[in-house]
């Protein structure tokens, strides 16, 4: 299953995040810990096995210091913001600004958020 792109595969997911890693200097085991990602989770990325969900694709971008595009190898000028509606763009400027605590917290807000829509019909 892809994430975004249908191009995005496990494997093409499993060569950007070795290769981030081995730039950055880190192993599995620190990438674990800094994402809080279970280490056989990690080992099934790296080897090409699964693709992440969208929390744990934040979760190792946080843990990485990037963004989920460079992880992704998404060229980020492909989405063009002139597009999203007014409101949107104003939460993506603002979402920028938060750290990723924060961020989980907006993403945990959000899905509540979302939960309560759709049970609501």
């Amino acid at each position: 299953m892809s994430l975004v792109d249908p191009t995005i595969t496990a494997d093409r997911f499993s060569e950007r995040l070795t290769t981030i890693c081995d730039l950055r200097g880190l192993t599995h085991e620190d990438l674990a810990l800094r994402s809080g990602i279970n280490i056989t989770q990690i080992g099934h990325y790296a080897i090409g096995g699964r693709l992440p969900s969208t929390k744990n694709l934040h979760r190792l971008a946080c843990a990485l210091d990037i963004s989920a595009d460079v992880l992704l190898g998404i060229d980020s000028s492909s989405f063009n913001i002139l597009q999203a509606p007014p409101r949107m763009v104003t939460l993506l400027e603002q979402a920028v600004r938060l750290s990723c605590a924060q961020m989980d917290l907006l993403l945990g807000i959000v899905a509540l958020m979302v939960e309560q829509r759709e049970s609501d019909g």
